[in-house]
């Protein structure tokens, strides 16, 4: 799947709107309605804590502390993604 529009455009900033569009209308929309998502804001908080923990483990107890999520919750979270 190719977005045109992002490639050919040459400001940057243009590029930040129109991939956070992307984000925004398919991504987000389809992971809350395939995993049944309640609470986007959380996942999008796992996601980011997931983000800047790449190459490193994943401790479930810390995460569920730090985002104030359930353990179960990002267990359920993590085997969607």
């Amino acid at each position: 799947m190719a977005y045109p529009q992002v490639v050919l455009c040459k400001q940057i900033d243009l590029k930040e709107l129109y991939l956070n569009n992307i984000i925004e209308k398919y991504i987000y929309k389809d992971i809350r309605d395939l995993a049944k998502i309640k609470k986007i804001k959380k996942f999008n908080n796992l996601l980011e804590c997931l983000a800047n923990q790449t190459g490193q483990l994943v401790n479930l107890n810390e995460l569920s502390n730090t985002l104030n999520i359930s353990r179960q919750t990002i267990e359920n979270y993590l085997s969607f993604l």
